[in-house]
């Protein structure tokens, strides 16, 4: 069967895509756990679910007997579209919260009208989901720029087009 997952066994994760993993990079090396999955299992302790969980297998494979080849292959499959997943939403929230972290700090002791908040919001959500190169993102926003600037002086028409 292909493997869906194209990361390496846990103690040596890699990437998912071309971008940048912050959930890898997280990993120190050598070490078993990784910190996010432990700070996960302070904040959700699931002990008695997982146990339930082996148990259920365990019986699952107990009535499979022989036939288990099927059933391994599904639960590998699972875990690996699940394992996918998790560093996909970590990666996706990292940056997102970076932006955002950004954002506020240069802003400062500004104050943006709700209306300006919106759309600053807007842009950096539309930055981090589009994941273009720096020239495609800067040509972009000098594009917006120059149609505030345009509009600013009073020479936003078809004509400056």
């Amino acid at each position: 069967m292909k493997k869906l997952s194209k990361q390496d066994p846990p103690h040596n994760p890699q990437p998912l895509s071309p971008r940048p993993s912050y959930y890898c990079q997280m990993k120190p090396p050598g070490e078993d756990s990784h910190p996010v999955d432990i700070a996960v299992r302070q904040r959700l302790p699931q002990d008695a679910e997982r146990k339930r969980l082996l148990e259920l297998q365990e019986q699952v494979g107990a009535q499979l007997g022989k036939n288990l080849a099927g059933f391994l292959e599904l639960e590998s499959l699972r875990s690996d579209i699940s394992l996918d997943r998790e560093e996909a939403f970590f990666d996706v929230g990292y940056e997102y919260g970076l932006a955002e972290a950004q954002a506020r700090a240069r802003r400062g002791t500004v104050v943006y009208s709700e209306a300006g908040e919106a759309l600053a919001r807007d842009v950096r959500e539309r930055m981090v989901q589009a994941q273009l190169s720096f020239e495609d993102t800067l040509v972009a926003l000098l594009e917006c720029l120059w149609v505030a600037a345009l509009r600013e002086r009073g020479t936003f028409s078809e004509d400056s087009a």
